[in-house]
């Protein structure tokens, strides 16, 4: 069958990123939103009479790519950090909890950390949703003053001090266990360039035959920063990339695009 010359491609594209040193898959993008691809160049003109162009000189050729995936991916926080999710325990996650005194005590739903007699530090008085009376903690329960004792998560107040049911505000740090995801974003690290294969469907204007289409970069360097829009009334959460094509040390071009039929492939 002929190589199809009128096309129509609709729809966003899947995306992969390959590791530049190895070449092996670290990544695949299946549910973007968008996938745009803009080719840009700089022109420049030599000017005659009247500012009529004479010639014209081409540089600066970029493809510079958006593409925003439907919910965030492990892989692709991990790509946008430049560094590999950590699987484990964190102990820097933080809880916050209203909880209700009884007979001048209360107890946390979880073990606080931090130094002994610091897990804590200070909780509030709530009155409906508002801060009331600040209390410290302290190694000895005394007016103002509190006690922890992380062995039994127990709060314990001065006597009579706080009436009974009183509601406070208790935030400390606690363990997310082995099965939690940690992204670290540091100073010092940032992303990495990748081979990117942008995968969809041609279809022939003709025949209305369906043929693959894809977009190869041999070298993409992504950018560091991405927005996390979050809206009580909004829709869900989606992850924003901006990738630009680059040179890579195996070849000029920036850019293949292939149109093919996969039926005939071998």
């Amino acid at each position: 069958m002929a190589t199809t010359k009128n096309f129509s491609i609709q729809g966003s594209m899947d995306v992969a990123f390959f590791g530049l040193e190895t070449n092996q898959l670290e990544a695949y993008l299946e549910d973007c939103l968008t996938t745009n691809v803009e080719l840009t160049a700089e022109k420049v003109y030599v000017l005659g009479k009247g500012g009529s162009i004479i010639k014209g000189y081409s540089h600066s050729r970029r493809i510079p790519v958006t593409i925003k995936q439907g919910y965030p991916t492990a892989e692709i926080l991990a790509i946008q950090s430049g560094q590999d999710v950590v699987i484990g325990e964190n102990t820097n996650v933080m809880k916050f909890e209203r909880l209700t005194v009884n007979s001048d005590t209360a107890t946390t739903n979880y073990i606080a950390l931090g130094d002994v007699g610091q897990e804590i530090g200070s909780i509030w008085t709530m009155s409906g949703k508002s801060f009331d009376t600040k209390l410290e903690q302290a190694g000895t329960v005394a007016p103002g003053k509190f006690s922890y004792t992380s062995g039994t998560r127990l709060l314990t107040f001065n006597t009579g001090e706080l009436a009974e049911n009183t509601v406070i505000m208790v935030a400390y740090r606690y363990t997310a266990d082995a099965t939690a995801e940690t992204f670290k974003f540091d100073t010092d690290v940032f992303s990495k360039a990748y081979k990117v294969v942008m995968t969809g469907i041609a279809v022939d204007n003709c025949t209305d035959k369906a043929y693959k289409a894809q977009l190869i970069f041999r070298k993409m360097d992504v950018e560091d920063g991405f927005t996390i829009a979050l809206d009580d009334t909004g829709d869900p959460c989606v992850i924003d990339m901006n990738l630009n094509a680059a040179s890579s040390c195996e070849s000029n071009t920036l850019m293949e695009w292939v149109i093919f039929d996969e039926d005939l492939a071998v």
